[in-house]
């Protein structure tokens, strides 16, 4: 198995995408979902729907997150499946820049646009929008982010990076996971999944950490990892049954797969179906079904496949790193000027375009920076 899977590129720029739409969303007290006592309920009809309907699709934010990690787990595993030789110093040192120069360039700059930008918070707005660029930063603040890997607030300066913590601490155990992938069946694998999460959630009741940067919440995060591994694994033949099934059961599939993945939005006044662990593997199904749709329907494959969709796929962690920098920005300059709508929308754009700019002048490079100095290392172990 030596391929690249272009709709996943697709699929993780999407759901970056869907992050960008949920962080601008999330400005309104109405809709932040993780504010203390939030009711998740509307009379506004369109409100409500976005709450507790599948079209909280469109801005499902932590559930782009998990998706984004079962499609690392996915294409960090498709080398051992290759029977390439991969040696853990030359991964590392690969994933390390991919993941650290990009994110230690944006955190330089929402520091920057905090302490320039930023009055503090605005009163119309969200809990969440309010606990952003408002504390005071100091020097211990600065050497958490520089360090990256530690137990700190995420939220200070650009709120997405919390998830890069956990892909990065997981990214250094990875070829370990990789072992009992290699050596056990689905069945096994899955069992070891579902052990970490069911022990992670019991650690997090008992400790109930504050950040969300915690090591406990890595090692539920492992599971996904584990599980793009495992999808990656099989997904040849389950492509094959895929392509078999007749076109209802294709169908009924992808509604199955909506419904699973935005769950955790659905009736929940029933407090019996919903828990934390319910919640989250209800996004793995949802998550996991959208990338074997995506690799299995000729029509997902060819939408997938558009040079815009694969440009967003390109620019996919660049647009994950700077959209809430722009909207942060775009919001404490223009807030008093014009109304929310042309801000939100562009936020949209500017995004877009600072993606693109970013991916190009800092993403590219250092990914040409990880393979320079791999290969250089290769020539001088030829050499001795």
């Amino acid at each position: 198995m030596n391929k690249r899977y272009l709709e996943l590129d697709s699929l993780r720029g999407l759901a970056a995408l869907v992050v960008l739409f949920y962080h601008c969303l999330r400005i309104f007290p109405v809709l932040d979902i993780k504010a203390p006592n939030f009711a998740n309920h509307s009379d506004n009809l369109f409100i409500s729907a976005l709450l507790n309907t599948p079209l909280r699709l469109i801005w499902a934010g932590h559930e782009s997150v998990i998706l984004f990690f079962i499609l690392s787990g996915f294409v960090l595993s498709l080398p051992y499946y290759a029977s390439k030789e991969i040696e853990y110093k030359t991964y590392i040192l690969k994933r390390s820049l991919r993941i650290y120069i990009p994110f230690f360039v944006a955190t330089a700059i929402a520091v920057i646009a905090n302490l320039t930008l930023s009055k503090n918070g605005i009163l119309m707005y969200s809990n969440w929008f309010n606990k952003i660029w408002t504390s005071e930063t100091t020097f211990l603040d600065i050497l958490n982010h520089i360090l990256f890997l530690g137990y700190y607030s995420a939220d200070q300066y650009n709120t997405v990076i919390w998830s890069l913590v956990h892909e990065m601490r997981i990214s250094i155990i990875f070829p370990l996971l990789m072992l009992a992938i290699l050596r056990f069946n689905w069945k096994s694998n899955i069992g070891i999944s579902l052990t970490f999460s069911l022990v992670a959630f019991i650690l997090l009741v008992m400790i109930n950490p504050i950040y969300n940067t915690n090591i406990i919440l890595t090692l539920h995060y492992t599971s996904m990892f584990m599980i793009g591994s495992l999808l990656a694994k099989h997904i040849e033949s389950i492509v094959d049954i895929y392509k078999k099934l007749p076109n209802s059961i294709k169908m009924i599939s992808f509604i199955f797969a909506i419904i699973s993945y935005t769950y955790s939005g659905i009736f929940t006044n029933i407090g019996f179906i919903h828990n934390f662990l319910i919640d989250e593997y209800a996004v793995v199904v949802g998550s996991s079904l959208f990338i074997i749709i995506s690799l299995s329907s000729g029509i997902f494959s060819k939408f997938l496949n558009l040079k815009p969709i694969l440009f967003l796929g390109k620019i996919s962690y660049s647009l994950y790193l700077y959209h809430t920098i722009v909207l942060f920005s775009l919001i404490y300059t223009f807030n008093d000027v014009v109304p929310i709508y042309i801000i939100l929308l562009s936020t949209i754009v500017i995004s877009v375009i600072v993606a693109s700019i970013a991916y190009y002048l800092i993403e590219k490079p250092s990914m040409k920076l990880g393979r320079k100095l791999t290969n250089k290392q290769d020539e001088q172990k030829k050499i001795a």
